[in-house]
C-alpha cells in the first residue's frame, strides 16, 4: 500500500509513493523530467526540493486534475469583479491575474453550465426566500483564496521572508518574488483541499448509527423542561415569516442526521436562521443546506434571558446529538473540552420557573 518508486529528476534520485505514480499513468501522464520541471514552477519557496516537496506537488497536481473534471462537475474558475466575469483554467492563473485586488471567486459547473453560487427561490418553512445556491467546494475555494490574499498582504509573509531558518531555501528572491512564488504554491493546493471535502459526510453517516428513539427523547425532554401545566412554551415553526420580529432561541432539527443545532438571536429569529444558509460563517453552516432542516422549534424570550436559556438548552442535550461547538451564551468554552461541564451551564429550578412564568405572561 505504501510502496515507493524511485524516480530520476536531472540525475537526482527521489522516492515517491507508487500509488500516485500509477494514478497519473492512468491519466497518460509520465513522471519524467519535463513533467517535474513544470511542477517545480509551483514549488513552495520555503521548502527544499526533496522527496516530500516533490510528492506534495504530484499529489496536488493529481487532485487538481480530478477537481477540474466532469467527475466532480467543476469547470473553470470564474472571477467576479465589478459585475464582470472572467474565466480561468485554474486558481493559480486567476489569482496572479487579479493579484492586487481580491475579487469574488466562483466555479463554473459543467453539469448545468451555471456559475455557482446563483440565486434560487425556495420555500422555507412557509416563506418564499432567495438564497445563494452554493456547495462546500465553492466555500473552500473562497476560503483558500481569501487566506492567500491576507497572507501576501500581511506581515506574516514578511516575517517568514526574514526568518533565518528559511533564508537559504528562499535564496536570492526579493520579497515580492517570494510572495508571488508562495502564492502559486498555495493556490496549487486547491485540488487537495477540495478532494478532502468528500470526506465531510462521514460525520453525518456516523450520526446515523445513533439511536433514533434517544434522539427524539432529547428534544422531548427539552420541550418538557420548558413547560407549564404539561404544555411547552416552545413553538414549532410552520411559517417562519411569523418570527421576523421575534427574538429568542431556536432549535434546528436535522432529523436525517440525528442532530440538533441550538442558536440564539437578539435581532430576528427569521433572519438569523436564514443567515445560516445565505451567509455561512461556521463549519455547521458550510456543510449543511436549508433542506437538511426538517423541523424548527423556537422560544421567544425577553432579551435578558436569551444567553442564559441558550446555555441551558445546549447543556440539556447530550453532546453526541449536538452540532453546537461552544457552550452558548457569551462563553468561549468548547463543549468537547475538559473545561466543559454541562451541569455548570444549566439553570436552577427557581430561575427556570421565573423565565417560564415571564414568557407565559408575555
Amino acid at each position: 500500500m505504501n510502496d515507493k518508486v524511485e524516480i530520476d529528476f536531472h540525475s537526482n534520485k527521489f522516492l515517491i509513493l507508487k500509488k500516485y505514480i500509477d494514478a497519473l499513468l492512468k491519466l497518460n501522464i509520465i513522471v519524467d523530467n519535463d513533467y517535474l520541471d513544470k511542477l517545480k514552477l509551483y514549488k513552495d519557496p520555503c521548502e527544499d526540493f526533496s522527496n516530500f516537496s516533490i510528492q506534495r506537488l504530484i499529489i496536488c497536481d493529481y487532485y487538481n486534475r480530478m477537481v477540474y473534471s466532469s467527475e466532480h462537475g467543476l469547470g473553470r474558475i470564474v472571477v467576479e469583479l465589478n459585475g464582470n466575469y472572467k474565466y480561468y483554467d485554474n486558481l493559480v492563473e486567476a489569482i496572479l491575474d487579479n493579484y492586487e485586488v481580491e475579487p469574488k471567486f466562483n466555479f463554473e459547473f459543467l453539469h448545468n453550465k451555471q456559475i455557482y453560487p446563483f440565486d434560487s427561490k425556495i420555500n422555507f418553512f412557509g416563506a418564499d426566500i432567495i438564497i445563494k445556491e452554493s456547495n462546500p467546494y465553492l466555500q473552500e475555494l473562497n476560503k483558500l483564496a481569501h487566506n492567500i490574499y491576507v497572507w501576501k498582504e500581511g506581515r506574516r509573509s514578511e516575517k517568514i521572508f526574514n526568518d533565518p531558518y528559511f533564508r537559504n531555501k528562499i535564496g536570492n528572491m526579493t520579497i515580492d518574488e517570494f510572495r508571488v512564488q508562495r502564492t502559486k504554491f498555495m493556490a496549487f493546493t486547491l485540488g487537495e483541499i477540495i478532494m478532502s471535502i468528500d470526506e465531510m459526510p462521514v460525520e453525518a453517516n456516523e450520526r446515523k448509527n445513533l439511536n433514533l428513539q434517544a434522539y427524539r427523547d432529547c428534544l422531548d425532554r427539552l420541550l418538557n423542561r420548558y413547560s407549564k401545566n404539561g404544555k411547552t412554551i416552545f413553538k414549532e415553526i410552520t411559517n417562519i415569516d411569523e418570527y421576523k420580529n421575534s427574538i429568542g432561541i431556536y432549535v434546528l432539527c436535522l432529523d436525517n442526521e440525528l442532530g440538533y443545532y441550538i442558536g440564539k438571536t437578539k435581532v430576528s429569529i427569521k433572519k438569523r436562521i436564514i443567515q445560516h444558509f445565505k451567509k455561512p460563517n461556521s463549519h455547521f453552516d458550510e456543510v449543511h443546506k436549508y433542506d437538511d432542516i426538517k423541523r424548527i422549534f423556537v422560544l421567544e424570550l425577553p432579551v435578558e434571558y436569551i444567553d442564559l436559556v441558550e446555555q441551558d438548552c445546549i447543556s440539556y442535550i447530550p453532546n453526541n446529538y449536538l452540532y453546537n461547538v461552544m457552550a452558548g451564551g457569551n462563553s468561549i468554552i468548547v463543549i468537547d473540552s475538559d473545561y466543559y461541564n454541562a451541569k455548570n451551564y444549566g439553570l436552577d429550578e427557581e430561575m427556570l420557573n421565573k423565565i417560564i412564568d415571564d414568557c407565559i405572561i408575555k
